[in-house]
């Protein structure tokens, strides 16, 4: 992971950028590459760019339950919530194993709630063994 911060606040004039920080961070990108992603299509969106890197973006309910299951360590995700500054605008961090390891908001704050957890699958794993 590459520790990127945002660089579009959320405000009443601008769309943050948070969303797009954390997935250059977990995927060592530029955040410049990322695009943005139409909200009530952004999963199938995500997907279809997600695709050019044999990857693909499904949500956990309960990342611990879920991975702890079947003995899954050292998962670098995604993680939806909301933070200390807004209860209904949603914000996005990095995560490892179910736990926040990087806000990319310049507070540092992390968030107070999760109702998601963005894990990457890889949608070609034969290019991945050796």
């Amino acid at each position: 992971m590459i520790p990127l911060k945002q660089t579009k606040l959320h405000s009443d004039v601008q769309k943050g950028n948070c969303f797009a920080a954390t997935l250059a961070s977990i995927l060592h990108l530029n955040i410049e590459d990322i695009p943005e992603f139409e909200n009530g299509k952004w999963q199938r969106q995500l997907n279809e760019w997600l695709s050019q890197y044999s990857l693909a973006f499904i949500e956990l309910d309960d990342f611990k339950t879920d991975c702890n299951l079947f003995g899954i360590n050292g998962c670098h995700h995604e993680i939806g919530g909301y933070s200390e500054r807004s209860k209904s605008r949603g914000h996005s961090c990095v995560g490892v194993d179910g736990e926040v390891v990087f806000d990319v908001h310049p507070s540092d704050a992390g968030l107070n709630s999760i109702f998601r957890y963005g894990v990457f699958i890889s949608l070609e794993p034969w290019k991945l063994v050796k």
